[in-house]
Formats: C-alpha cells, structure tokens, sequence
C-alpha cells in the first residue's frame, strides 16, 4: 500500500471533519452499520425525476442544483431540485466488521434519473455533464459544488509537483469550501485505518481515501492545510484487505511551513481516484478507525480494543485486533479455560489464524500488546465458535424452535428431553448469549437482523438450528 501526501487532490470534492483521542475512535458510522433514505423528487408531482435513495446515516453527499424550465408535452414546466450525485449501497455478504459495509459506485446522470425523465431533461443539461462520470463523494460536512469545481481546476494545474500543489494550497480558506471543523483538542491524528475492496468499472480504475488536518489562523483569519495523508491506488481486490494512512504534517513537505498541530480533520471517499473515471467502479470500506499520535507515557501500555473474527471453518479461524504495538502475546484454548493453561502466542503483527481447531467448538481468546520489559498492556479477550461438519443434529430433533424467520422473538419449545443449556451465535461464530432455561417453553430476543445459529442441549443431544431475523 503506497502511502503519500499528494492525495490531497482530486478528493478536496468533499470532505468531513472530526475530533480524535487516542483510546476512542471518532469517526461516525463508522462500520456503516445505520442507514438512511433519501426523498426523491417528481416533476409536476406526477413523473419520479429521481427515487427514493440510500446512504450511510451521518454522512453526506454532493448535490447538483438544478433550475431549469423545460417543455413537457407542449408544457413549459420549471425543475428546482438538488440531484443527489450518489450512488451507496450497503454490503451484506462477508464484510470485516459488523453486519453491513459501505459500497459506492462512480455514475452518470442516467444512473440516477429515471428512464422516463432522462429523455426529457437531458436536453436541458449540458452535455459535458451528459457524457461525464461522477465519482461518489461522501463526507460529514457541507460544501458547494460550484467552489469544489473551482478549487480542483487549481489542484489539477499543480497535481505534477507535490510542492507546487501545497504551496497553492498554502493560506487557502478552507471554511470556504468546507463547512464547520470538530476540534481535536491538541491531539494529532496519526493514522487512519479500515478494511477496503475494489472493482473497476471496466479495469484500471482507482478509489481513493484522503484526509488533512487544518488549523485556524488568528492573523490571516483562515482555517489552513497544515498536514494530511491519503491513498489514490486502491486498486482491484476481490477481498476485504486492511489498509493505513499515515498522516504527515505539512512542514515535512514545505520546511519554510511551521510544525502546526491541527484544530480539526478533513476526511474524503472517493469511488474513483482519477481522471478518467469509470463507470460502475466501486469502493468497499468497512471498520474506518482513526489512531492519534499522542506523547508517549514509558510505563503506559495501551490495551487493545475492537478484536473482530473472520474467515471461521471447522478446523480454523482468523482474528485481527487495532494495532498498539510491535509485539503481542496470545493464548488461547476452549471456553472458559484459565489464562496460563491455554496455548500461547508470540505474534509481531496485529492478526493471527488460528488452526487444528475442533470442529463446532467454543473457543476464548486473549491477547495483550508488549510495551517492554515486564510492561503489559491487560487482556482484552473475545469468544468464538468453530463451525460444524455434516447434519446440524447429532441425535435427533428433540426441540422445536419457531418462527423462522422471525421478527424479534424466537421461541424455543423442549420435547422429550429437559433443555440444559441454549446458545446464540452470530454468522461469523461469536456468543451472543447463552441461558440456562428453567423452563419448556423459551422465548429469546434477537438482538438484531441477521443470520444466527441457534445451538440447544439437552440431556442426549445437542441441535444447531439456522436462524434468520427479519
């Protein structure tokens, strides 16, 4: 993965700001989990011009004004709307983190009109905008379409030379392209994080991540670049893959420009990172988590925090954790087992896969950062379930679980034989509940929609039953 600061480019189209610390991750939505929709728009209240659309809750998009009076049939009518210059979808299937991923596709107007409307205002549009594809933007802070234009016309004469370009951005007004800034209070963002895929429109096409830090200036009265990152080659993969942005103050570039610690963030998406966008290339993201550069305490060891589990088989399992240190100790064993008796770990990256598992198994896992000598960060531990193999009954079916699907609840009636224990497990194998019934009849909540596995025991047997909320 290249890392660089040029990336401050194409994607200044739009862009967000947030506060950082360095035990927390700031960033809304970040797994893009919550989802919202977008009203569409009809001409005459009786032809959809655009319909309904979804995007990530927490995050915005770019508009495209439009004012135009056409001819409708013999009718002059007048369009005053803002096309929404997105297309976002949710991803459901095998994603990193959480239940959904981000997926943003690069368009055209077509892509977004409705087939009966287009014929009729395309006319009316310039053809430069007809025949051009738009990346997807997102972002949490406003800005106008119209200014964005302009400044990337100024980008684009300097994209050649890294210190041209940020000697034009130098000074620039950010508050004039950008709406608002959330402070950092003093903390300095050091890298930001996430898990990505990608898939070009037609080959060759690139997504793109970019971020700065700004900085008001008292005496020009100006909120200023004074340092970023980004990457504009995220390019074909088929898989989730992790990613890292290191973030690079402005005076590392410029040496004439001061160290400045930044007073808020700037972070753009970009479904296509260059000049020539294609049509239909979509960037995945998932599990965005932002790290600050804070001064170091030598007798502090951060804990690890936001273990996440994949690519569960019968025999095997994989696991990634944030990234604290260059050394980590692991251990792991059957459920419940005590720290010290399990197989250990001596790992110096931030993922391990875990193998010679038995199948359809509880398993726990610890891990701890290593600072030093006989400095320790404390365990952070998760648990997890190994697949079956073969029927999904060992001995009969001896309950009877119902409905399936199901909205909220889920009942679970014992037969012949008394329930010991019931157990909920999430698609990717991890416990989300386990009761000891004290009676025939049970009812469970689901906590929310998806696919889980219901593992019951009685006496004789033990059943998995596929359960899916609607």
């Amino acid at each position: 993965m290249k890392k660089k600061f040029l990336p401050l480019i194409i994607g200044i189209l739009s862009l967000f700001t947030l506060p950082t610390n360095a035990q927390t991750n700031p960033i809304p939505n970040n797994s893009f989990e919550n989802w919202s929709i977008g009203q569409g728009d009809t001409i005459m209240n009786m032809l959809p011009l655009f319909n309904d659309f979804d995007y990530p809750a927490s995050w915005n998009y770019l508009k495209y004004p439009v004012n135009e009076s056409i001819n409708l049939y013999g009718i002059p009518i007048t369009i005053n709307t803002n096309i929404p210059l997105l297309k976002a979808s949710a991803e459901t299937g095998s994603v990193p983190d959480g239940q959904k991923a981000l997926k943003i596709e690069s368009f055209m107007l077509s892509d977004i009109i409705t087939q009966t409307a287009y014929p009729l205002v395309s006319g009316y549009l310039d053809s430069s905008l007809t025949n051009m594809v738009f990346p997807t933007l997102l972002s949490t802070g406003e800005t106008d379409l119209n200014k964005v234009m302009l400044l990337l016309s100024t980008i684009i004469e300097n994209i050649t030379n890294e210190s041209l370009l940020m000697a034009a951005l130098v000074n620039l007004d950010v508050n004039e392209y950008i709406s608002g800034g959330i402070a950092l209070n003093g903390l300095v963002p050091a890298q930001l994080k996430g898990s990505y895929k990608y898939q070009s429109g037609t080959g060759g096409d690139q997504g793109g991540i970019i971020y700065f830090g700004t900085k008001y200036n008292p005496t020009t009265h100006h909120r200023e670049v004074v340092g970023g990152g980004g990457v504009l080659d995220l390019s074909d993969v088929s898989t989730y893959q992790p990613f890292s942005i290191d973030y690079t103050p402005l005076h590392d570039i410029l040496p004439e420009q001061p160290l400045t610690t930044p007073d808020s963030l700037v972070v753009i998406l970009l479904s296509s990172a260059s000049l020539t966008a294609q049509q239909g290339s979509a960037l995945f993201l998932d599990n965005l988590m932002l790290t600050s550069a804070v001064p170091e305490d030598p007798d502090t060891c951060f804990d690890i925090q936001n273990i996440t589990i994949t690519d569960i088989t019968e025999h095997s399992v994989t696991l990634r954790w944030e990234d604290v240190s260059n050394l980590y100790e692991g251990e792991y064993g059957p459920a419940g087992f005590v720290i010290g008796t399990g197989t250990t770990l001596n790992l110096m990256t931030n993922t391990t896969t875990l193998t010679g598992l038995a199948p359809n198994t509880d398993y726990g896992f610890h891990i701890r950062a290593v600072c030093g000598d006989n400095l320790f960060s404390n365990w952070t531990s998760t648990t997890f379930h190994t697949s079956q193999v073969g029927v999904n009954t060992y001995r009969g079916e001896t309950v009877t679980v119902y409905p399936n699907p199901a909205r909220e609840e889920l009942h679970v009636r014992a037969g012949s034989e008394a329930i010991r224990e019931i157990r909920v497990y999430s698609i990717d194998g991890r416990l989300v509940e386990a009761i000891t019934p004290n009676a025939a009849d049970i009812t469970l909540q689901l906590p929310y929609r998806g696919i889980f596995i219901l593992q019951v025991e009685t006496e004789n047997a033990v059943e998995t039953h596929r359960i899916v909320r609607q």
